[in-house]
């Protein structure tokens, strides 16, 4: 796992705890962390049986206010992932890495570690490793009649983000890449629904039935009390991590049907999707966290469809599921491509210094050109982007208004390499 090539030891993290000490050269470790969806303990310190729980609301005015308590539960309730896997010495005996469950984490989590890329090896397993404090659980509600929620969309407005048309609704949570690398998400959900206290049950496809009447591949509607809840996740548009703007989005986040290559059904058996989402490195500088970057962040939730009025049995608030999700991260294997420079030219003669960050790039990527020591004469300037084999575009360069010779603007990583040539005329 990457770490930036000048650090030489171990940096300091505040209120560390340092869970992985490794007293040999260690190489090519494979480390996964298992992040336990909500906080309900068993009493048994070693177990992994948490679970989300979700309850039957049947008006608008409990829908709400369940809703702002679950959003309020939420707000600290986003994933931070640390952890230094380079290992340093100072005797050329005995290495130190370590692996911290973030203090600004809301969950407890425990560890693996692999001494192979296939994650077969098992050479270390910790217990749970609290982050010191965390809440009881993740709230999800069966809406069967579609009740609207609504979210401020930002923390103190007074505008709301509308939750609409959605049977199966969660409280917003994310997953928060802060470290250097990019990395794989994976996940095993099982559902468990109680039946001396329910007769619902987990349906295994939608409960709206599919195709018209009358065709070979007609399945009716479901007519019993059921649900059909499936784990979804994707990349999040912030940057900032800030809980309100993450909640905002993920009540933007229109309803959407199942999608076997990227969903995963919640059944009473448990089911593992690998690579749900991939995280995108953070800025990390010197082993310490800097800012998010784009796809550094990724949304998730429960969402599903239920029978609105069953036929033999109406819906009651003591109807619940339960679901046990349990994360795992790996290093992910991004493609990524060269952004090389032109000929620059400059009408006054003085032709600019150009950069890209990042210097290499993955399809989707932002990319930020700026180019230094432009002439004060030279206020026209633009930069041509040319992919290998495809068609030149330009990107508008927008003058920092301090400095008057420096340029910045942006364009979108394509598939493949690219070239970049900034002209600055007067």
């Amino acid at each position: 796992m990457e770490t930036p090539a000048e650090t030489k030891k171990t940096p300091a993290l505040s209120n560390k705890v340092v869970i992985i000490a490794a007293t040999a050269v260690i190489a090519a470790l494979a480390i996964v962390a298992f992040l336990l969806l909500s906080g309900r303990r068993d009493g048994n310190a070693t177990g992994i049986g948490y679970a989300t729980e979700a309850k039957v609301m049947l008006d608008q005015d409990s829908l709400q206010a369940a809703f702002d308590e679950a959003l309020r539960n939420a707000q600290d309730g986003n994933i931070g992932l640390k952890y230094q896997n380079d290992a340093f010495s100072s005797n050329g005996t005995d290495f130190e890495c370590y692996i911290v469950n973030s203090e600004a984490n809301k969950y407890d989590m425990f560890l693996t570690i692999y001494a192979d890329a296939e994650l077969t090896d098992q050479i270390f397993l910790s217990g749970l490793v609290p982050p010191g404090s965390g809440f009881e659980n993740i709230t999800a509600f069966i809406n069967p009649y579609a009740l609207e929620i609504e979210v401020p969309e930002s923390e103190g407005s007074t505008t709301n983000v509308r939750i609409s048309g959605q049977q199966i609704v969660s409280a917003p949570m994310a997953i928060q890449n802060k470290t250097a690398m990019d990395l794989s998400v994976s996940a095993t959900v099982t559902g468990e629904v109680d039946l001396t206290k329910t007769d619902m049950k987990l349906a295994t496809s939608t409960t709206k039935g599919t195709g018209a009447e009358g065709d070979a591949d007609y399945v009716a509607p479901a007519t019993g009390k059921s649900a059909f809840v499936y784990l979804q996740a994707k990349p999040a548009t912030d940057t900032t991590g800030a809980a309100a703007t993450l909640a905002a989005e993920c009540a933007a986040w229109a309803p959407s049907a199942y999608a076997e290559a990227t969903d995963v059904i919640v059944g009473t058996r448990a089911v593992t999707k690998d690579n749900l989402a991939t995280l995108r490195a953070a800025t990390v500088n010197s082993g310490t966290f800097v800012s998010y970057n784009a796809g550094s962040i990724a949304l998730f939730r429960l969402t599903g469809d239920c029978v609105a009025a069953p036929r033999a049995s109406e819906w009651k608030t003591t109807d619940t599921f339960k679901t046990t999700i349990a994360f795992t991260f790996a290093p992910a294997t991004i493609e990524k491509y060269a952004i090389t420079f032109g000929t620059h030219t400059s009408a006054a003669g003085a032709v600019p210094t150009v950069t890209a960050s990042p210097t290499t790039a993955a399809a989707g990527d932002t990319v930020t050109i700026t180019a230094t020591g432009v002439a004060v004469s030279d206020t026209n300037v633009t930069a041509t982007v040319t992919p290998a084999g495809g068609t030149a575009s330009t990107v508008t360069m927008t003058q920092d208004a301090t400095t008057n010779t420096t340029y910045t603007g942006t364009f979108t990583m394509p598939a493949g390499a690219v070239e970049i040539v900034v002209n600055a005329a007067a």
